[in-house]
């Protein structure tokens, strides 16, 4: 479990990695592609269930040990 959590960590990363290279190269070329706007939006939605999904991935791991402990 620890491993999953850290690959949902690990992609975080790399995709607020890719939204910030994206941003650099593009950045004065937004009135001429809008379309970089929607990759934004996408990547930031993304981004977001990723950090979520790590956040409740390590707390039901947690929850799950301790329950698991009550029978040990």
């Amino acid at each position: 479990m620890e491993m999953i959590r850290d690959i949902w960590m690990i992609t975080l990363g790399v995709l607020f990695l890719a939204l910030i290279v994206i941003a650099a190269i593009y950045r004065k070329d937004l009135e001429n592609h809008p379309e970089m706007g929607t990759i934004f939006m996408i990547l930031g939605f993304i981004s977001t269930f990723v950090f979520f999904g790590g956040i409740f991935i390590y707390l039901g791991s947690a929850l799950a040990r301790s329950i698991l402990g009550l029978f040990t």
